[in-house]
């Protein structure tokens, strides 16, 4: 009885192994089916323990090594594979030969065991495309990239585990990414968001809290240029996608996106001024799936147009991590398809205004791409700095995120970061106001946003070559206006621009920036219609104040004929305000001349600053 108990329980021993075995075989075929190749070698790896010798999981292994980036080991599991095999070569085994050259740039090489791998053309389709896929490796690798440095960004942001998807905000001064780093609380390993903060280096990442992590999977997929809006996918209803706007320094709850369906929505990136969005939708089919970019833009009323799909960016392969640079005209993303030299390519597409179309997607070339995967490619407003997620390695493990120093280019982007912080005059409190952007030639809206409640915080790009007016407004309180030139030629800039908000109360006054008239005249420019109408309205929403316009020159020429040129400017003021539905006996015009100078009238920009229409409270 012992004995045939014993042989009963070394037999049930035999078939549990083998059944785990299996079991971690189609585990591993499914996750690099889901090309999740990291962790499906870890199950082959348990596999090859019972069957080490097996042709078919050297051969996975070998393609999973190649794809993390470690060609060493891809060699010696491939190795094993042809000793172990039998006879001539397989289809199967040119064609993993193959994707291990073309992995290697040794495209020569890669081409000779495509052709092989398929002799009677039955999969004409997919050979033709890895082959045409080592011609455009052959090309890039000759055109390389002079003055790319691509750097890993390191152990403290950097883990283990899979750190992905870079979501920095437009001048790269706060970084939110996601991680499958353990933590203390929910499932094992799942996907977090982290935050982490430039302060000479990357601080270390913080965990955020509730309600943007939970215990189920969170990946931050985009971040709003300045910051206060993070998109998040969840699994919800096949994969959807959410906002959270930041309040002071909490977020809010997410909400999902209007146009989330059944289907996987994902990877999500916003215009710099909030009116355009762009994401990707992945439609489930049996034969797997297909991702695709699709643009929303945002009516008058604020909501979302019906979702459209790229047509010059999409192709039949997929398309993934769509990025709108802070210039509001060049969008970068990854794909399979176009002239990619294997896996996922970061391209770029630009935007022409005149024609409304998007240019013909350019490959950015080796070394920022490769025949393996590159996804999540983010931009610097100055075009300085690229980040993206990839394996490579030199990695810390899994997925790693890097740090790109991009060619030096002669033509730099024409725009300017403008930023700062909105604070209260007396108190020097920080204030969450309203903020609205206009083109003041064509006296059109061009962005509108608020900063932040916490820290007064306020961030917007803006293309150069505009004359723009600024508008901050705030309950209770005077709005603020400034006046911004852009200069197109300059290329790149920062303007910090510190903002100080006045109480609505007797003797308040502001400088209204945004009116101008031509030199030596008293008409009105249309330029200032803008800052005109935001007055009326401030006047019409407080029936109380009674208001002087008072108007000031610079002390060039005769004294007397600046004090009438100013009256007559601050009565054309008073004109337009009166037009407007402003009751008469609430408005006094008072012209200064040169006698009340707020700056030197020594120097261009102190006269400029002394000529000036105010708005002070009775």
């Amino acid at each position: 009885m012992r004995i045939i108990f014993s042989l009963l329980f070394s037999l049930l021993f035999v078939v549990n192994v083998f059944a785990q075995s299996r079991k971690d075989i189609k585990t591993a075929d499914l996750l690099f089916e889901r090309e999740r190749y990291l962790e499906a070698s870890g199950y082959y790896k348990k596999a090859l323990i019972k069957y080490k010798d097996d042709v078919y999981l050297n051969l996975q292994m070998a393609i999973c090594c190649a794809k993390v980036g470690d060609v060493k080991m891809a060699g010696a599991y491939f190795q094993i594979a042809k000793e172990q095999h039998k006879g001539d070569w397989t289809h199967s085994m040119h064609y993993t030969q193959a994707e291990i050259y073309q992995l290697l740039h040794q495209f020569t090489k890669a081409k000779r065991h495509y052709k092989l791998s398929d002799p009677f053309n039955a999969r004409k389709r997919l050979v033709s495309k890895k082959i045409l896929e080592c011609k455009y490796g052959e090309h890039f690798m000759k055109k390389k990239k002079k003055g790319v440095v691509i750097k890993n960004i390191g152990g403290v942001i950097n883990s283990p585990y899979h750190d992905v998807l870079p979501k920095p905000n437009a001048d790269f001064s706060v970084l939110y990414f996601t991680s499958q780093r353990a933590r203390a609380v929910g499932a094992v390993n799942p996907e977090d968001v982290y935050q982490s903060y430039s302060l000479g280096g990357w601080s270390r990442p913080k965990l955020l809290s509730k309600p943007i992590n939970t215990e189920s999977n969170d990946a931050c997929i985009g971040v709003s240029p300045d910051g206060q809006t993070m998109y998040l996918f969840r699994g919800t209803n096949g994969g959807d996608i959410y906002f959270s706007e930041l309040d002071g320094d909490k977020w809010t709850e997410p909400q999902p996106m209007p146009f989330n369906t059944p289907e996987r929505e994902t990877s999500l990136s916003i215009s710099p001024d909030g009116k355009t969005l762009y994401f990707v939708r992945k439609t489930i089919t049996k034969k797997g799936g297909d991702s695709n970019i699709y643009y929303c833009r945002k009516n008058a009323g604020g909501r979302w147009s019906k979702p459209s799909k790229m047509s010059t960016v999409n192709t039949r392969y997929d398309e993934e991590s769509p990025f709108i640079h802070p210039d509001g005209k060049t969008l970068y993303f990854s794909s399979k398809g176009h002239s990619s030299m294997g896996g996922f390519d970061v391209f770029k597409t630009i935007y022409n205004k005149e024609t409304k179309t998007w240019s013909k997607p350019k490959n950015l070339g080796y070394p920022i791409n490769t025949a393996n995967d590159e996804f999540s490619f983010v931009l610097s407003a100055d075009g300085r700095i690229g980040m993206y997620a990839s394996i490579k390695k030199e990695g810390f493990g899994g997925q790693d995120i890097y740090t790109i120093r991009m060619p030096v280019s002669k033509k730099k982007p024409a725009l300017t970061l403008l930023k700062g912080h909105v604070k209260n005059a007396v108190t020097n409190q920080s204030i969450e106001a309203n903020i609205t952007i206009t083109d003041n030639e064509k006296n059109e809206v061009v962005a509108k946003f608020k900063s932040n409640g916490s820290t007064g915080e306020y961030m917007v790009s803006l293309p150069a070559g505009k004359n723009y007016g600024i508008s901050i407004e705030k309950e209770g309180h005077l709005f603020h206006s400034e006046n911004v030139y852009l200069d197109a030629t300059k290329g790149f800039e920062k303007q910090v621009k510190e903002i100080t908000l006045v109480n609505a109360k007797k003797g308040a006054k502001v400088v209204l920036n945004n009116i101008f008239f031509a030199s030596g005249s008293f008409e009105l420019s249309q330029t200032s219609y803008a800052e005109l109408q935001r007055l009326a309205k401030l006047l019409k929403k407080y029936p109380q104040l009674k208001v002087e316009i008072g108007g000031h020159t610079d002390n060039v020429g005769d004294a007397n004929v600046n004090v009438s040129l100013s009256q007559k400017r601050a009565n054309a003021v008073v004109e337009y305000l009166l037009k407007n539905g402003v009751a008469k006996t609430r408005l006094v015009a008072k012209g200064y001349g040169s006698s009340r100078p707020v700056a030197p009238n020594t120097t261009e920009k102190g006269r400029q600053e002394n000529r000036r229409i105010e708005f002070k409270i009775l």
